[in-house]
């Protein structure tokens, strides 16, 4: 479908009405609703984050982009909590850890085995496999020891023995 020229006209007279407004105001409109963040933002907001930790005061860095400390704060704000986040990407728990809270409720809790928490898991899982995932038992295909499991196998574990996800580091 080819677009008319009026479309493109319209198109260019918003990008050049954004970029005005953003000239004049700092952030855009749309980030400035709470839209959601544009890439413009987010990349302004990780080059003031890198400025005000170099050292830069944070009044010299908005008055750089001619922002207000509010929108200067607001744009740092969410760059940190993406660097944040980045940190946390690819983290998973280690089996060891995992068998040792399994190795706790064992303990604290008389009578219970690692098939009843096999069983008590959602959905549950077969006593074998349990031993498989969690590395007391080799892998079928490699005959190697298991050294990470998933988050969501983490979270079912932690879960099954009566524990907050979150207390399973990587969780």
């Amino acid at each position: 479908m080819k677009r008319g020229a009026d479309d493109v006209n319209a198109a260019s007279v918003r990008r050049t009405r954004r970029r005005r407004q953003r000239e004049d105001g700092g952030i855009c409109p749309a980030c400035q609703a709470g839209e959601g963040m544009c890439p413009s933002c987010v990349a302004r907001g990780a080059y003031l984050l890198g400025l005000v930790e170099r050292g830069m005061d944070l009044a010299q860095a908005a008055a750089r982009h001619r922002l207000t400390l509010a929108q200067a704060g607001v744009l740092i704000d969410h760059a940190r909590d993406r660097s944040g986040l980045r940190a946390l990407r690819g983290v998973r728990p280690s089996t060891a850890d995992a068998r040792g809270w399994i190795e706790w409720a064992l303990a604290h809790e008389p009578g219970l085995t690692r098939a009843a928490i096999a069983r008590r898991m959602a959905p549950a899982m077969h006593p074998a496999e349990f031993d498989r995932t969690f590395g007391y038992a080799p892998r079928k295909h490699d005959g190697r020891r298991a050294q990470w499991v998933s988050v969501s196998m983490g979270s079912r574990l932690m879960l099954a023995i009566g524990r907050a996800p979150h207390e399973l580091q990587g969780c």
